[in-house]
């Protein structure tokens, strides 16, 4: 490699040898996008947050819908936040946002689960959550996937047999 050629696959490629301009990319990037996206993920949740502490003025049977978008909204603003917090580099900023995105999540859930309306998904993150038991760590117990978790969390529709194992979850989490 002291020609400064990568090899891909076996083969050299000079194309994919790194310049000094694309260093110098890289590290502008994470001191200038990563402050960014920090704040672009504050302002986000920031707006999500003005619109939780509004819940109480929304009409009854209309705040299960609403909580239901916020959620929404607060998965996708995570999606985000833990896309840019695993690229950044010295960073703290994006993480603190990250950290903050699931907080406001986790006390929204807990809220939803407690209501009259609650979802299996909302009772599901709130049993898990009780037993202070990760995703990964509440799929493995069951055998299923993450994403079959944050999926059953989310309430979307799942493959009879990951519905059954994650009932089977909630029961078992809930009983404790």
């Amino acid at each position: 490699e002291a020609s400064g050629v990568h090899e891909v696959g076996g083969t050299p490629h000079p194309s994919s040898a790194p310049t000094s301009g694309d260093v110098t990319e890289a590290v502008t990037a994470n001191f200038v996008g990563a402050p960014l996206m920090a704040q672009a993920v504050q302002l986000a949740l920031s707006g999500i947050g003005s619109r939780v502490e509004q819940l109480d003025a929304v009409p009854v049977d209309r705040q299960h819908a609403v909580v239901t978008e916020l959620l929404a909204e607060l998965r996708n603003l995570e999606h985000v936040a833990a896309e840019a917090a695993s690229k950044a580099t010295r960073a703290p900023s994006v993480v603190m946002a990250l950290s903050e995105v699931r907080r406001m999540y986790r006390t929204l859930m807990l809220r939803a689960a407690r209501g009259p309306q609650a979802t299996r998904g909302q009772k599901l993150f709130a049993v898990r959550d009780r037993a202070q038991l990760t995703v990964v760590e509440a799929a493995n117990a069951v055998g299923v996937t993450p994403a079959d978790v944050d999926a059953a969390e989310a309430d979307q529709v799942l493959h009879p047999s990951v519905e059954s194992a994650i009932e089977g979850l909630r029961q078992w989490l809930g009983g404790r």
